[in-house]
């Protein structure tokens, strides 16, 4: 029987995405090394690293001590957790926020973003080698949004750092990717845990790992505004559903709660990942030994592929 290819896809979620390196290193000790890795955000930014290292050895080594040195704290996340913790906010609703409020205005009016693009990409060279696609030691691929023709591009060739700028550019905070005609942003405002661009890139059998929001039940709704992101957030949170029903079995580490800007839970966020990767692991075994998807697969894909000459 031909070795079905086994994807492990990390999705998007910033601060929340740190619970990937606990379900990272419990499969692999497990004894479940993945043949593609697939990210979104800084899920493309953790599995890059373990592409690149085979491990997460490496990437704990890179965070001691990161978080509270100067170059994590260029990206002013502080500011931003402030902002979104005060008003109620998510992730994608803070951003609007921001612009609505006029806090990005005047930066927009002589900037591209409101993070320096030197700044940024200090962050991702810190974690991320200056290598090509090809020499991962496990094949990497992750995904970004293409704002001139407003489709999902999945990168998978070329220089790494610069595919994982793209992912991770939050729009308006961080700066997009320009690359020939397009112009690439993080790849969450289309799809957070991009397991369909797992199946288009070969995957037989996917295993997921989410860290979406906590949709708890709300019952507070005094203006407008919160009924209309108690709306969209229920938008959000279905499509995300319909989406990881393709992967054969999601992961769902216990961090739904954490602020999307609080980057302070590390250790929690990690040993939450663990965890729900333990309460699972007789069902991934079971999966992998099947040779075969437990859920059906949804049409449709991605159109476009970035190859970086």
């Amino acid at each position: 029987m031909t070795k079905k290819k086994v994807a492990l896809v990390l999705g998007g979620g910033a601060g929340r995405g740190l619970a990937h390196i606990g379900v990272i290193n419990t499969l692999t000790r497990a004894g479940i090394m993945p043949d593609l890795i697939v990210g979104c955000s800084i899920g493309s930014l953790i599995g890059a690293a373990f592409a690149v290292s085979g491990g997460t050895d490496d990437i704990k080594k890179k965070m001691q001590g990161y978080f509270e040195g100067p170059i994590f704290k260029k990206l002013r996340m502080n500011f931003f957790k402030q902002v979104s913790k005060n008003e109620r906010y998510g992730f994608f609703d803070t951003i609007s926020t921001f612009v609505k409020k006029g806090m990005l205005l005047n930066v927009s009016l002589t900037n591209e973003s409101f993070i320096p693009k030197n700044d940024f990409q200090a962050n991702i060279d810190h974690f991320i080698d200056d290598i090509n696609f090809d020499e991962t030691k496990i094949p990497f691929a992750c995904v970004a949004v293409d704002l001139v023709s407003a489709q999902e591009v999945i990168l998978k060739e070329g220089r790494l750092r610069r595919a994982i700028a793209a992912s991770s550019a939050i729009p308006g905070i961080f700066p997009p990717v320009r690359r020939e005609l397009m112009v690439l942003v993080d790849g969450g405002w289309l799809d957070q845990l991009p397991v369909s661009a797992a199946r288009k890139l070969g995957a037989d059998i996917v295993i997921a790992s989410d860290i979406q929001e906590d949709l708890s039940e709300n019952k507070t709704f005094k203006t407008a505004m919160e009924v209309f992101m108690r709306a969209s957030d229920i938008t959000k949170d279905t499509l995300s559903f319909i989406v990881s029903r393709d992967a054969d079995i999601t992961i769902v580490p216990d961090v739904g709660k954490i602020n999307w800007a609080d980057f302070s839970f590390m250790n929690l966020c990690i040993e939450r990942g663990a965890q729900a990767t333990k309460n699972v692991l007789p069902d991934i075994k079971a999966i992998i030994g099947k040779r075969k998807s437990k859920f059906g697969r949804l049409t449709g894909g991605l159109k476009n592929i970035w190859r970086e000459k």
